[in-house]
């Protein structure tokens, strides 16, 4: 009994000779994978195995279910072709049958060296021949369409939210005209000390120049010596009587006299003139107090 009208079929023949032309003996066995195809359209179960016996020629045409019938499930299914000789061993292989090719010579679709897995599609008849001319104007209408394109282009719902080219050179020159873009720089205004005003380090100092310079100030008096010298002259031992050591003049007074210059002894030692500079050189001094008299 053929098949439901409606169901497409595909009919597959062939002929199989021994080397020295003699017609083999045999069949071919054709079962569909999986089991058990539906077809609740035609209301109608595919199943079991087709038998093509070689006739005495070694040839034989079968009519088969196509395996890409709409009607049918599930899809994307094939045969599986068993050959059964008389006096040679067989083989198994998967087969597709599509409907776009109703008439199939097993020689053109067998394999011949085959392997395990391997499958045999057979492709439909070859469409029309295309033109160049055709490629281009189907290229350019699809990019055409791809630039007109402001949704749902590479992923992006909409790309009319992208930025434009000038929108961007608009952005950035903003940007780079502003005066704190950022934000940072009222921030280190407001922390940092700038080079105009210094207001955190003492309560004294006001302009940064100033402070800097009183520095340098500073150290020159402390590498000159004349820091230690104040110090000196301000306080030395706690005691009440100061003794002064003028080092910009080179000057030295002891026990509060006003410092002076370094004193020269004059006089003859033989007659005692020597001796009364030297002790008026002390007492300019404010080393001795001379109240010795003639």
């Amino acid at each position: 009994m053929a098949l439901p009208i409606g169901l497409s079929t595909v009919t597959v023949s062939g002929s199989f000779k021994a080397p020295d032309g003699t017609a083999r003996k045999g069949k071919l066995l054709f079962t569909p994978e999986p089991a058990i195809l539906t077809s609740a359209t035609h209301d109608t179960l595919v199943l079991g195995t087709t038998v093509a016996t070689l006739d005495v020629d070694g040839a034989f045409t079968v009519t088969l279910l196509a395996t890409d019938d709409a009607d049918v499930t599930p899809t994307g299914w094939t045969y599986r072709v068993t050959e059964r000789w008389h006096d040679a061993p067989g083989r198994s292989y998967p087969l597709s049958l599509p409907a776009a090719a109703p008439a199939v010579d097993l020689a053109d679709v067998t394999p011949t060296a085959p392997a395990e897995g391997e499958y045999v599609v057979i492709t439909g008849p070859q469409g029309p021949p295309g033109s160049e001319a055709d490629a281009e104007a189907y290229t350019d209408a699809a990019v055409a369409a791809h630039a007109a394109a402001t949704t749902a282009v590479h992923g992006i719902p909409d790309t009319a939210a992208l930025e434009t080219t000038s929108g961007a050179t608009a952005k950035v020159t903003t940007h780079a005209a502003a005066t704190d873009p950022h934000g940072d720089r009222a921030y280190a205004d407001a922390t940092f000390a700038t080079i105009t005003v210094v207001t955190t380090l003492s309560g004294d100092v006001s302009n940064l120049d100033s402070f800097v310079q009183d520095c340098l100030t500073r150290v020159a008096n402390i590498e000159q010596g004349v820091a230690f010298l104040a110090a000196v002259n301000t306080s030395l031992l706690s005691v009440a009587s100061k003794h002064t050591l003028d080092g910009t003049l080179d000057r030295l007074g002891f026990h509060g006299v006003a410092p002076v210059a370094r004193q020269a002894i004059t006089g003859s030692r033989s007659d005692g003139t020597a001796l009364t500079s030297l002790l008026t050189a002390l007492h300019t001094l404010g080393l001795i107090t001379d109240n010795t008299t003639a």
